[in-house]
């Protein structure tokens, strides 16, 4: 399994580092957004996982981007955050409670791998269709 974590303070990222390798999951952090946008569908990770206080304006953008993108159906995108719900789309972990207790994360990346079978509207099939072609 791959995860790619997008969290810019080095305290964070290094617990959810530690918790995702005990669990044989190979992690990658980035600290820009467009570089972590730009390497998806690349490394088509099995798990994203952002802190939404980092990033509070491209969490929706690469939640998007995941959900539409046909070829990461079966990714799952953790957020961690201090608000119990910022998108529906995503697994959310609270930040206080990740930071007492970081086992809880490994518990969210482990749990059912896979996001809703929407696929998106016809211009997003159709751009996929031409990806393809």
């Amino acid at each position: 399994m791959l995860a790619l974590l997008l969290i810019e303070e080095d305290a964070v990222a290094d617990t959810a580092i530690r918790i995702l390798r005990s669990e044989d999951i190979c992690t990658i952090r980035f600290r820009d957004p467009l570089r972590l946008l730009d390497a998806i569908p690349d490394l088509r990770p099995d798990i994203i996982m952002i802190r939404h206080r980092d990033f509070p304006l491209h969490t929706q953008m690469v939640v998007g981007f995941v959900r539409f993108y046909q070829a990461l159906s079966r990714c799952k995108v953790l957020v961690i955050s201090s608000s119990a719900d910022v998108l529906k789309q995503t697994t959310n972990i609270a930040e206080d409670q990740f930071l007492r207790d970081p086992s809880t994360l490994s518990a969210a990346a482990l749990g059912a791998l896979g996001s809703s079978a929407h696929r998106g509207s016809r211009l997003v099939e159709r751009a996929q269709r031409i990806l393809k072609e």
